[in-house]
């Protein structure tokens, strides 16, 4: 008997699929019977009709589910609402990911099926296995005209699902984005402060999804801004990483907490300044939060202030922000005295040392030093050539004379880079000219090795001593002379002979006198006196010569300094040359000081020379005398003149 009954139940259950499958084939059909829909029509027939609407939607034959809309076929009088519809398989098990965050899925054309099939399922709130009903999914599709059928069936607005991740029908409503059906359920009881399956209050699920209208729906139905959902957030906080800035500024309008702290201790400040990299979004955020009463020093669990989250990330975002909290009254910690090498590497702009000035007015220390090389901020500034951030240092307080690892002073380094704006600068603020280095060797000797003139002036002027001894023994005349730069030998022996006052020019020679003869035997130096002379400095020339220097040393082109001299015109150096000095002596074209002052024509020159003992019987190169060279060039009247002056005189 039993086996008969399982025979006729399978029989049974073939024949109905038998006549389903071909009610379904007579659907697709271009052109189907009436016959078809009246049966269909019959309430007998809604399982048949269940099924096939299921397998339309499977087969994605959604012509079959226009036919039955427009015959007016509707599912209703069923005899279970516990039941899996097409809706529920479009929703649940082939568009929508169950259990799982993620809506978009469900695609407008999704949408559409859903829709259609609603058209078809009408009233009835059928649920499947899974709980999941036909109100729910009229809330996920934002189909108003059913969500009000259903409200006005009494359907619990409520309604918990304990697997669906949406939980509640609101959330559904949110995810549609359709902001009728959110009033809708809101104005008939929905809780506004409710969390998901996923631990999101209604809040927070519409600030991740960027719906500034159901936020503002949300807030004046009293959706509290300061809950905090089962993730630990508030909505600040889910508003703080990268949502609309728009919806961000409702919030804070509407009463929300710029201070509030997640699980973890966390700030929404701590939110925005924790991320990679700074936009100008995060900066006006920034902004906005202090703006609106936000602690720049709130304190996180992990003892971290919102100051101390921007590590190394560092750019000119960045450095508005780090204003901003210090302006809005930022302390700074010791710790942070380490960031002060990477603002003066981006000092760059007016902004970057407004920055550093404001670390040095909390009270940052300004000869801090980096922590990875123990460098100082000062030196740190001046070998990057920041000029700005090296006078603002200098302005807090910074010491000029504070040395480096390597010994090198701020004032060292910056004549070792040969900039002179910075070495006026330093000597200015009092950098010490006359300070050593690791080894042995003052910014004055470092400038004279390296050719720095304008540099080696500015020292002296600034009071360094030419008489302290390099780590060889030697002085500052003595280095320049072994340099051989002309110019600044010049310069020193001017700043030398000035420096000696109240009628105390032997200790100048005295000085000068040492130096001169501990270099005289470099040849090179032998011809100081030319360029002296070339240069016209008396003063130093007579001392020169005072000194022992040799007046006749010819240079290459076998010239004395007599010679330049009578090129200079200069006739006071002139008659003090003569003095020391063989005025005879031919260069390598053959002339002696007194053909060279003929060949210019300059009378008070040749006057100087035959004055003081030259002699005018002197032959050039070519065996004439001087007389010939003013008959060749016409010039006897001038000789006239000048024998009468001299020897009648």
């Amino acid at each position: 008997m039993a086996e008969s009954n399982k025979n006729f139940k399978k029989s049974s259950q073939k024949m109905v699929h038998e006549i389903r499958c071909r009610l379904f084939s007579d659907l697709t059909n271009e052109v189907v019977s009436e016959d078809i829909y009246s049966t269909l029509k019959n309430n007998e027939h809604a399982q048949d009709l269940n099924w096939i609407l299921i397998e339309a939607v499977k087969q994605e034959k959604y012509d079959i589910l226009e036919k039955i809309v427009s015959a007016g076929i509707k599912l209703t009088n069923y005899p279970n609402l516990y039941i899996e519809t097409a809706i529920h398989y479009v929703i649940c098990f082939r568009h929508i990911k169950y259990r799982e965050k993620c809506t978009s899925d469900l695609n407008t054309s999704n949408i559409d099926v859903v829709n259609l099939l609603f058209q078809i399922y009408d009233e009835a709130n059928f649920q499947n296995q899974l709980g999941f009903t036909h109100f729910q999914a009229a809330c996920l599709c934002g189909n108003v005209e059913m969500v009000q059928k259903f409200i006005e069936q009494g359907v619990d607005v409520n309604i918990a699902h304990a697997k669906f991740w949406a939980k509640y029908p609101l959330f559904l409503a949110i995810c549609s984005k359709n902001e009728k059906v959110v009033e809708m359920l809101l104005k008939h009881g929905a809780n506004p402060n409710a969390s998901d399956n996923l631990g999101s209050t209604c809040l927070n699920r519409a600030i991740i999804q960027g719906d500034v209208k159901i936020v503002e729906i949300l807030l004046k139905n009293k959706a509290d801004p300061n809950i905090l959902d089962k993730n630990g957030r508030a909505s600040l906080h889910e508003a703080s990483q990268g949502r609309s800035a728009e919806i961000f500024e409702m919030l804070l309008k509407e009463r929300a907490n710029p201070n509030i702290f997640d699980e973890s201790g966390k700030t929404p400040l701590h939110y925005l300044l924790s991320h990679d990299s700074f936009t100008l979004e995060v900066l006006k955020r920034v902004e906005i939060l202090l703006e609106n009463g936000a602690d720049a020093n709130i304190f996180c669990k992990n003892r971290m202030s919102s100051l101390e989250n921007w590590h190394f990330n560092f750019d000119s975002t960045l450095v508005e922000i780090l204003i901003l909290l210090f302006k809005h009254g930022a302390t700074l910690f010791k710790s942070e005295e380490y960031y002060l090498s990477y603002i003066i590497d981006w000092t760059e702009n007016e902004k970057c040392l407004e920055l550093l000035e404001l670390f040095l007015q909390k009270g940052a220390n300004p000869n801090a030093r980096d922590l990875m090389i123990g460098d100082t901020l000062l030196n740190r500034a001046i070998s990057r050539y920041r000029y700005g951030p090296i006078r603002v240092l200098l302005d807090y307080g910074a010491d000029p004379n504070i040395v480096d690892i390597n010994g090198k002073t701020p004032l060292f380094r910056a004549v070792e880079n040969g900039n002179f704006q910075l070495v006026r600068l330093l000597t200015v603020k009092g950098a010490d000219p006359n300070k050593f280095n690791g080894i042995c060797e003052t910014p004055l000797h470092k400038a004279i090795v390296l050719e720095h003139l304008e540099c080696v002036a500015l020292l002296l002027l600034y009071g360094a001593d030419q008489n302290v001894q390099r780590y060889d023994g030697k002085s500052s005349l003595e280095i320049a002379l072994d340099n051989y730069n002309v110019e600044i030998i010049v310069v020193l022996l001017e700043f030398l002979l000035e420096s000696i006052v109240d009628n105390r020019s032997e200790t100048f020679k005295i000085i000068l006198k040492k130096v001169i003869d501990s270099n005289l035997t470099c040849s090179r130096n032998k011809l100081l006196l030319h360029f002296v002379v070339r240069r016209q400095k008396d003063k130093i020339m007579r001392t020169l010569l005072e000194c022992g220097v040799d007046p006749n040393a010819i240079d290459d082109d076998g010239k004395t300094a007599l010679h330049y001299a009578v090129y200079q015109s200069d006739e006071e150096m002139i008659e003090v040359l003569v003095k020391y000095c063989n005025p005879n002596i031919l260069d390598i074209d053959g002339y002696a000081p007194l053909h060279l002052a003929v060949d210019q024509g300059h009378i008070g020159v040749i006057e100087a020379l035959l004055k003081n003992g030259v002699d005018p019987d002197v032959l050039d190169g070519n065996a004439e005398l001087v007389c010939i060279q003013f008959v060749k060039m016409d010039c006897i009247p001038v000789l006239t003149m000048i024998i009468i002056r001299i020897y009648w005189n």
